[in-house]
């Protein structure tokens, strides 16, 4: 008879927080001119793993940010850090993007955006599409290589 004897594996994620802009100006009239400045100015020096989308939520305003994000795994542990932070990462939506909206119909309007996107000639071109993956925090991946 053979015995087996097994053993509880923790895994532990850990992730660097992005933090809130202070004072934020918006120079873009919409995410999609957003997205193509970025595309067309500041590039990571290397190739980045995957991208990550966010939003900052109150009830006056939706911030949607990106940085550039690398994971090492250390036995159990795995750990994501901030490689790239641009120079324009915060986007402030403007109230004509989301007035009479739910903040659920928001955030579905900001992922279609960011869907549609990466469909486009100006992402095929990018570094974004350098990366391994684009991740949304509140929707998950949307594009992977």
């Amino acid at each position: 008879m053979e015995q087996y004897q097994s053993k509880a594996v923790i895994l532990t994620d850990e992730i660097e927080e992005v933090s809130g802009p202070k004072d934020l100006k918006s120079n873009f009239r919409s995410l999609n001119e957003w997205l193509f400045n970025a595309c067309d100015s500041e590039h990571p020096q290397s190739a980045v793993e995957k991208f990550n989308f966010g939003l900052f939520e109150s009830p006056d305003e939706y911030i949607v940010f990106f940085v550039g994000m690398e994971t090492e795994k250390k036995q159990d542990t795995s750990i994501s850090r901030i490689v790239f932070e641009p120079e324009n990462m915060y986007y402030l939506l403007q109230k004509n993007e989301y007035e009479n909206l739910s903040p659920e119909e928001i955030r579905e309007k900001i992922k279609t955006a960011l869907i549609k996107f990466t469909s486009t000639q100006k992402f095929e071109t990018s570094f974004f599409a350098q990366a391994k993956s684009i991740k949304v925090d509140f929707a998950g991946e949307i594009w992977s290589k």
